[in-house]
Formats: C-alpha cells, structure tokens, sequence
C-alpha cells in the first residue's frame, strides 16, 4: 500500500518536470526555426577603391544581419562581415576581406531590408548599398548603372546547338 502512495506522491512532481523540458526543447527548435523561417536575403552592391563587388546581406533576426561581397574581376576579391546596430537606424560592417584588409562601414538604413553606407578613411574606400535597385544604388555611389549589372556567363555550345 505504502508503495502506491509514493508513486503517486511522485507522479505529479515528475510529470511537471518533463512538461517543462518538453517546453524548453519546443522553444529551442521554435527559435531557430523562427529565424530560419524569417531570415530575408537582399541584393548587395559596393564600390571598392573603384571595383565593384556583388553578394547578399542576410538578415537572420530582427537586428542582425551578414554581408557577403564579391568581385566578377581578377583577381578576385571577396568581403564578409556582420552588420551590428549602433542605433535605431545607424550601424557598423566590420569587413574583412580576401586580401587581408579590414574595412569599417557606417550603415544608414532606409528600410528593414534597405540601407546605404560608407566606410571610414584608411584601409580602402568602400562605398555599399543593400535592398536598393540598381539605378539607386548607382546613383549613390556615383557610378554608371549598366557597371553593377552582374556579367553574362558566356555559355558554350554544343555540337548539337551549332
């Protein structure tokens, strides 16, 4: 008799306990999943000492961001770096790029998904625009739009095409 009274003294205790873990692993997956569901990807262009780099700036949550550029020209040169808020609508990239160099950007957002920025004075003069159409984006770096149009692939023809 002693027996069942413990085990149902117990059941209430450990059956509250696995509830609980049971909601903390659904909040983990929930969260993750959230910002998988609700990462947002825009165009991004740059201007840098005069070469035009392409990529993407993705955004994962509400205030975070990743930007990926790259130029089509040789030698190649690509810049990775993390977007971080300084304000409501003001930020910093700290790139660092392929050829050793760190480049600091102070970002301007326009939108969620849009924005413009500068870098500061040292080590290259990178101009940036994301989530803008490419006659804005152009017009704000000071060059031709046709320049930020990404190149044609050139295509081979096969045998059968000719």
């Amino acid at each position: 008799m002693k027996s069942s009274h413990l085990s149902s003294h117990w059941r209430t205790p450990l059956l509250a306990a696995l509830v609980m873990l049971g909601l903390t692993a659904c909040a983990s997956v929930n969260e993750s999943l959230g910002d998988l569901l609700l990462s947002s990807n825009a165009d991004a262009v740059g201007v840098l000492d005069g070469r035009i780099l392409r990529g993407k700036a993705n955004f994962t949550g509400e205030r975070e961001a990743t930007f990926h550029l790259q130029s089509s020209d040789l030698p190649k040169l690509s810049c990775f770096g993390p977007l971080s808020y300084t304000a409501t609508t003001t930020g910093l990239i700290n790139f660092s790029c392929s050829d050793g160099r760190s480049i600091l950007v102070e970002v301007h957002t326009l939108s969620q998904l849009t924005g413009t920025g500068r870098s500061r004075p040292g080590a290259g003069a990178l101009a940036l625009t994301y989530g803008l159409t490419m006659e804005k984006a152009a017009a704000y770096m000071g060059v031709a739009p046709e320049s930020l149009t990404p190149p044609r692939k050139i295509t081979s023809m096969s045998n059968e095409e000719r």
